[in-house]
């Protein structure tokens, strides 16, 4: 499919890169207002997600820090490994749209849902972390991987069989719309 529409695998790594490190600043702000709802998904006690979510973020403040007004290469030892380092106004806007991205994708899903007993904010958290841990799988679509998360984080706030049909509506909409 990328091969078709002429994109390298370097562009494909590059915007990897980019979406890990969007859901990372999403789950890391999450954290901070719904540690308790990843606690379990994480296998972490919600205190250290309290730590991490602050420390995701600072990770995510020093990246636009680095990014400054000009764009540059950042090589490294290893000659074939370089990267674009964009400028700070690109990856902010591209932060922000990646943000939108990403809260129009889990609000479709969220609407799926019948009689969700959970807020949109924490699905939001839930659903940026399913979507991490579904690319960290590195299935396609992040297939399997995101629906488990899905399931055994929203297990006690809806039926299973609710978030199976919902997913599965989702991913109609996710991959039917892409394959146009």
């Amino acid at each position: 499919m990328c091969g078709a529409a002429e994109v390298t695998p370097a562009q494909v790594g590059r915007l990897s890169i980019f979406t890990g490190a969007t859901l990372a600043f999403m789950t890391a702000f999450g954290m901070l207002f719904a540690a308790d709802t990843l606690s379990g998904m994480m296998h972490l006690p919600p205190v250290a997600l309290c730590a991490i979510g602050p420390a995701g973020l600072a990770v995510f403040a020093a990246m636009v820090i680095v990014c400054g007004k000009e764009r540059r290469m950042l090589h490294f030892r290893w000659k074939w490994l370089a990267f674009n380092v964009p400028t700070r106004r690109d990856f902010v806007a591209q932060s922000a749209l990646a943000v939108v991205d990403v809260f129009g994708a889990g609000l479709a899903l969220w609407a799926l849902l019948p009689a969700a007993h959970v807020g949109f904010g924490e699905f939001m958290t839930v659903f940026s972390a399913a979507m991490l841990l579904g690319m960290i799988g590195h299935t396609s679509g992040g297939v399997g991987m995101f629906e488990a998360a899905m399931v055994f984080a929203l297990g006690g706030s809806v039926q299973t069989p609710d978030v199976l049909a919902a997913l599965l509506a989702y991913r109609a909409i996710y991959f039917g719309s892409a394959c146009r």
